[in-house]
């Protein structure tokens, strides 16, 4: 089962950006419908682990590219991408000490899909219409 569903709504107009978002996509379904089926809890964790370390790739990659462009507005950025990583091994950290399928297909479903889209939305948006034209302050 899909809880996602990439949407054009999600575009942010950068390549890499937007095939990394579609990957997370993805991941996120993948791990939810792991959780929701398998009780190998050996599979769920590793999926888990997953989803968590690209996480912290993605972001990663979006930082270098916000550094790259001086994009003005990084360090709140970066601040809202830690502590979702941070969040995320501790969901992560949740699961392998109690193995809780449900407890994590919550997680995923209440905060981790929540928080991604609306990250994308507007905080990724926000810095893509940066990268396309720059600083709004440049003519005068």
């Amino acid at each position: 089962m899909s809880i996602v569903q990439w949407s054009d709504d999600f575009k942010t107009g950068v390549c890499g950006v937007d095939c990394q978002h579609k990957a997370l996509i993805r991941m996120l379904n993948g791990l939810y419908s792991i959780a929701e089926k398998s009780r190998d809890r050996e599979v769920v964790s590793e999926a888990a682990s997953l989803l968590a370390d690209f996480v912290v790739e993605h972001f990663q990659c979006e930082e270098k590219t916000m550094r790259d462009v001086s994009y003005p507005a990084y360090e709140s950025h970066k601040q809202q991408h830690d502590e979702f990583a941070g969040r995320v091994a501790e969901i992560v950290k949740r699961f392998d000490e109690t193995g809780d399928n449900g407890s994590l297909t919550t997680s995923v479903q209440n905060y981790m899909v929540p928080w991604l889209t609306e990250h994308f939305t507007k905080t990724d948006k926000e810095m893509a219409g940066f990268i396309a034209g720059g600083p709004s302050d440049k003519a005068a």
